[in-house]
């Protein structure tokens, strides 16, 4: 699945030229990630980590979606909206999901548990 979205940026020209530094960023995610799934292996995978994953794969599908509109005609300004769209929304939901729990949100969680 990774090999072709490899070779779905390199079609589009987005690993050659302008995206050196994504060519860089996704060789590194590439590689590493097999990796420190097979570390994983048996386990489960935990949900930071999950959520961290899902984050840069929106970023990445993002930037070559904006790359693509730019590319076929749309302004550049307009097509990488898109992008900056996709990194606000997610940042505010990375932001919600690391963020410390309350203790009524950790109530509202676990109702068994009384709070002291």
């Amino acid at each position: 699945m990774r090999t072709l979205l490899v070779l779905a940026l390199t079609s589009l020209g987005v690993v050659a030229g302008t995206g050196a530094l994504m060519s860089v960023i996704l060789g590194v995610y590439l590689t590493l990630l097999p990796l420190i799934l097979l570390q994983a292996a048996g386990k489960t995978i935990s949900g930071p980590f999950r959520r961290i994953c899902m984050s840069f794969e929106a970023w990445l599908v993002a930037f070559g979606l904006s790359h693509t509109l730019a590319a076929a005609g749309v302004a550049p300004g307009v097509a990488y909206q898109l992008l900056v769209a996709t990194l606000i929304i997610d940042g505010y939901l990375l932001y919600r999901f690391f963020k410390p729990a309350t203790a009524a949100r950790a109530a509202d969680k676990n109702p068994l548990e009384v709070a002291a």
